[in-house]
């Protein structure tokens, strides 16, 4: 800026005003500085819970995939645990039906037919009637045993039968623990 000169140097008024001009301007400033100071310190403060909040959600993450994978690991346990489980009983019931198949005569196909002619035939009549045709069976084959004489040469044969099921002579808890379904 240019000032004009006056008798005793440059014009006071306008070196007032203009000093004056930079007092505003110098004041302004200050208050534009104060305020963006005021500003910076809450941005600060802002920032500084983001991080605090950054930081929550990165334990709650990394809480969470830990427990993830123990819940992972849980599961692959018990998954372990019922494929052992599910094979031993597997073992034990093939080892159980082949005792009934020996027991029943010794031919499975034949095991089988008579088993699956039972279930028909449970699905077509009722219970009442099952038990009294076998039982009129049941009583037959006695009469006809004690009437016949055995035959030594052959080997008796033995047939399925509802009575046998329905009323075995194997013990409950035997046939349980074979199966792996009971233990003592």
């Amino acid at each position: 800026m240019r000032f004009r000169i006056d008798k005793k140097g440059y014009c006071i008024t306008e070196v007032d005003t203009y000093i004056n001009s930079l007092n505003e301007s110098l004041t302004e400033q200050r208050d534009r500085i104060a305020e963006q100071k005021n500003l910076i310190k809450e941005l600060e403060k802002e920032v500084d819970s983001y991080r605090r909040k950054k930081d929550l959600i990165e334990q709650t993450v990394n809480a969470a995939k830990q427990k993830a994978a123990e819940l992972e690991e849980l599961s692959k346990k018990k998954y372990e645990n019922e494929i052992a489980y599910l094979e031993q009983f597997h073992k034990k019931w093939l080892e159980y039906y082949a005792k009934l198949v020996k027991r029943h005569g010794g031919n499975e196909k034949e095991f089988n037919d008579k088993v699956s002619k039972l279930i028909a035939s449970l699905k077509e009549a009722d219970t009442e009637t099952i038990y009294k045709n076998e039982t009129k069976r049941l009583h037959s084959e006695m009469k006809s045993k004690t009437l016949a004489e055995p035959d030594e040469d052959k080997k008796p044969e033995e047939e399925f039968s509802l009575e046998e099921a329905l009323h075995p002579t194997e013990d409950l808890k035997d046939i349980m623990k074979d199966l792996g379904i009971f233990e003592e």
